[in-house]
Formats: C-alpha cells, structure tokens, sequence
C-alpha cells in the first residue's frame, strides 16, 4: 500500500511492480507517481487486486501494463488517474470481473489520450 502525495519526484519516471510476484493486492492512493511514464503490472501470480486513488499517473505521455496475472479479479482506477497516457495494455487475465475508471456521471478524464479494446479468446461450451 502506497498512500496519498508519494512519490511525486521529477526523477521518478518507472514503477515496475512485476519483482513483487507475490503481492495480493496494490493500493496506491490519489495524487501520488505524477512523473512515472510506465507503470507495469506483469506476472504477477498472485495478484487479486489493484486499486489506484484518483490524479495519480496524471503528469507524463505514458504506458500502463497489467498482463499475465491470473487471479487478478478487479482493477479500479480514480477519477483524473493516467490522464496523460497514451497506452493501456490489458492481457491474460483471465479471473478480470471488474474494471472500473472514474466515476459515473462525472468527467472522468482517464487515459484521455488512449483507445480501449478488450479481446477475448474464451470459448464457452454448452
């Protein structure tokens, strides 16, 4: 858990959480990483959820990562969180129920800059 206003340094550009394969949940709270370009979230076996506050990621062009976590049951984005980036990467996720960015009725202005496509190659037996 990382709290509110951390990690706000200019030299501060990359958060790759993948070495914390273990971690069963992220939380990082609002206005915090302003600077940081990418964020990766990768191979993290373990991983059930990941939690970012609002305005955070919000200063840089960037890319966010969250690929082969497979327990991974929910990611929740606050209002203003990645406005900058440009790419967002969601892959091999299988256990995904929830992806919520923002808040309903209000502006969100979430990864204004970047397209959202979701695939699946799931094929469901009857």
């Amino acid at each position: 858990m990382i709290g509110n206003y951390k990690c706000n340094e200019y030299d501060i550009t990359e958060l790759n959480l993948t070495k914390y394969r273990n971690l069963k949940s992220v939380t990082i709270g609002s206005n915090s990483f302003s600077y940081v370009s990418e964020l990766k979230i990768v191979g993290m076996e373990e991983l059930e959820s990941v939690e970012i506050g609002e305005s955070s990621f919000w200063l840089s062009d960037g890319h966010f990562y969250v690929k082969n976590c497979p327990k991974l049951k929910s990611l929740e984005v606050g209002t203003s969180s990645f406005h900058e980036y440009s790419v967002i990467e969601i892959e091999n996720v299988d256990a995904l129920e929830v992806i919520e960015m923002g808040e309903l009725k209000k502006e969100s202005n979430n990864f204004r800059y970047a397209s959202l496509e979701l695939k699946s190659i799931l094929i469901h037996k009857e």
